[in-house]
């Protein structure tokens, strides 16, 4: 079994808990700040994620580093975690119960990359159509490529709607090859 089946089981499974405590959203603002404790502390990452410490070691750092001030049942799964030697999973655990979190919700987040950075009003317009044209609440996640040079590339549910100006070239030149040929 993959990694990411992995991390979605246990995903899966720590949403149902939180959900029966109706606290989904605070677990996942308590996994992203375990995220944020995993980047802001690299060296009690790579000490727990390293392959020679044994899971007692592990649990050592997870309780020094990672789990002061986390939610019980997020505390426990990272103890699961640590002994069933899948801690480097964390990531992928985080991204997956963010997907289940929002497919249980009904919110759809939307990662739109742009060449330069949108203004307020372009955000709050795109915003507002994909809300109406979805039905769903809508989270909107602006990024910038510069070597996009112009348009929008949207990712929505892992698909890609790639309006961008380098790929509308990168058509063109492929066209233009077919042609030669």
């Amino acid at each position: 079994m993959s990694e990411s089946a992995i991390a979605l089981r246990y995903a899966e499974a720590l949403y149902e808990l939180a959900r029966e405590q109706d606290r989904g959203l605070e677990f996942l603002q308590d996994l992203a700040s375990l995220l944020a404790a995993i980047d802001a502390e690299p060296e009690g990452w790579r000490q727990l994620t390293h392959p020679r410490l044994s899971p007692a070691e592990k649990q050592r750092v997870l309780e020094e580093h990672f789990l002061p001030g986390r939610e019980r049942l997020v505390a426990n799964l990272l103890g699961v975690l640590v002994r069933k030697r899948r801690e480097g999973i964390l990531r992928d655990f985080f991204r997956a119960y963010q997907e289940v979190y929002d497919r249980q919700e009904g919110i759809l987040r939307v990662e739109i990359e742009s060449a330069t950075a949108l203004e307020a009003e372009v955000v709050t317009s795109l915003h507002q159509q994909i809300a109406a044209s979805s039905g769903r609440e809508v989270f909107i996640e602006p990024r910038v490529d510069p070597e996009l040079i112009g348009g929008l590339r949207m990712i929505v549910d892992s698909r890609v709607i790639d309006g961008s100006t380098k790929s509308r070239l990168e058509r063109l030149r492929r066209h233009l090859l077919a042609q030669q040929v």
